[in-house]
């Protein structure tokens, strides 16, 4: 079973306004709702590609029911506590004529002491040897800051792989518990561990480190020039066909998900690559955080060239 854990869900809310300009009076020609958060793009995505799991998390409010209500009509199992306040709201202007993508992301409801213990027993109930748990996303006011570390360690503990879509300190703290897998990006990786540079050959010499120091997978997503994959046999660079862009929200999290389904069914690392670049291309041609549907992946993955970028592992 695959379970997705957002602690801080949302209503992404897709604007599309033309020529933005900040400072200005913007028209807005479109506006789209979706159930969003990083663990429930990746449930989407799940989906769409044949699997099934678990969305996990907190909820609260109007902005609440509408993600449950959402997950529901997708056919998305959902099991989140509810607390008091109302589900964050975020906003996407997606401006078509410079091509830009702008995110204003509120906080989210402060989470009290009682609903973390309460998620934290539901979680462990259900995860079971040989699921897979992902972590992703922001951590909400009121919650231990290294929360995702406590249960990357308990799940492990009961044979649990453990996934993690994070950044910064919460992603350091996690990496210290060798997960099955981290999926940052470019930036991300580079903030987290000082390197000089973002380029290709930095980022997979970084994540060749990685899993020699226990992390099994690194999947290091680069945008338009495509994603590496590092595990213990080495490094894989792959890269999808230039496509007309119109939403990247909920790329990243696509390929986070395309590469539990594909640990899931059994697929080698290259046959990984490719879905999980087919499936971040894929999405960034369709609007607001709607996943690609399964027809859509496996065309443009027919399009995606993977390379092997260094030899198998040493050490």
């Amino acid at each position: 079973m695959i379970i997705t854990v957002t602690l801080n869900p949302a209503v992404d809310k897709t604007a599309i306004s033309p020529g933005f300009s900040v400072d200005h009076v913007n028209r807005i020609g479109g506006i789209r709702l979706d159930a969003g958060g990083k663990g429930i793009n990746a449930s989407k995505a799940i989906q769409k590609l044949g699997g099934t799991s678990v969305a996990m998390g907190f909820l609260g409010g109007t902005a609440g029911t509408f993600v449950e209500r959402s997950l529901a009509e997708m056919g998305i199992q959902a099991d989140f506590v509810r607390v008091p306040g109302e589900t964050r709201t975020n906003l996407k202007v997606v401006d078509s004529v410079n091509g830009t993508y702008t995110d204003l992301n509120e906080p989210g409801p402060e989470i009290g002491a009682a609903a973390v213990t309460e998620f934290e027993t539901l979680l462990l109930s259900r995860a079971a040897p040989g699921d897979t748990v992902l972590l992703a996303g922001s951590v909400p006011a009121g919650m231990p800051d290294n929360i995702y570390a406590v249960w990357t360690k308990r799940l492990k503990s009961r044979g649990v792989c453990v996934a993690a879509d994070l950044d910064g300190e919460r992603l350091r703290q996690v990496i210290a518990e060798k997960p099955w897998l981290i999926k940052p990006n470019d930036e991300e990786l580079c903030q987290l561990l000082g390197l000089p540079d973002m380029e290709i050959s930095t980022l997979a010499a970084a994540a060749e480190t990685l899993c020699r120091d226990g992390v099994e997978n690194v999947v290091v997503s680069l945008g338009a020039r495509g994603a590496l994959f590092a595990g213990t046999d080495g490094v894989l660079l792959a890269k999808g066909p230039e496509v007309a862009v119109k939403s990247t929200v909920g790329a990243g999290d696509t390929v986070t998900a395309a590469m539990i389904f594909a640990h899931e069914t059994g697929m080698n690392l290259p046959e990984a690559a490719r879905l999980a670049v087919g499936a971040a291309t894929a999405k960034v041609t369709r609007e607001g955080s709607s996943p690609p549907e399964r027809e859509e992946i496996e065309f443009y993955a027919r399009y995606v060239r993977v390379s092997e970028y260094h030899g198998k592992l040493e050490g």
